[in-house]
């Protein structure tokens, strides 16, 4: 088995040491995963928000992908030949958990008004929805974060998501 890190740094400059992952449905994932690297000082500024693809390979399964978004990343020690780095890995959709907002929106459908704000923030949907959901006359937003908006209209027409994973990406 081979498992390989990908990140705009490119391609093997980081060694896995350890990868854990806690996935949920209608939950953001969390992979935490600590590395090696010759590269001695890495800026995490130059790698927060940034894509991180794992790719694990084996002659016997087809290859797993994992791929999310930086969230944190930070050295945790050095030693004569590497650093060892520690970085969380989340999905885009993690994002709208850091803006607060107001809006209102008129004569739309709560599945139209996620999609919308899934879209602005480039979130990629695979929409499996088979119901159709009625169209709302007023909704609105007052003072909480994008992410708590979705997952409350989500909630309450009984929708749920999960993310699933490839080489170019993740989808909601």
């Amino acid at each position: 088995m081979t498992i390989k890190v990908e990140t705009v740094m490119g391609k093997d400059v980081f060694l896995l040491d350890s990868f854990f992952g806690t996935e949920h449905i209608s939950n953001p994932f969390l992979f935490t995963l600590e590395m090696r690297s010759s590269e001695m000082s890495i800026d995490s500024s130059g790698l927060i928000n940034t894509d991180f693809l794992v790719k694990v390979l084996s002659a016997d399964t087809p290859a797993r992908f994992f791929h999310g978004i930086v969230s944190s990343f930070s050295q945790i020690g050095i030693d004569q030949e590497f650093a060892y780095y520690k970085a969380e890995i989340v999905p885009r959709f993690w994002l709208l958990t850091l803006s607060s907002t107001r809006a209102i929106f008129q004569n739309v459908s709560s599945v139209e008004i996620v999609t919308n704000i899934l879209e602005s923030f480039g979130i990629i949907i695979e929409n499996r929805l088979t119901g159709s959901y009625h169209t709302r006359e007023y909704t609105v937003q007052y003072e909480e974060s994008s992410f708590d908006f979705v997952s409350r209209l989500l909630e309450s027409e009984g929708i749920f998501y999960f993310f699933s994973f490839d080489q170019n990406g993740h989808k909601m």
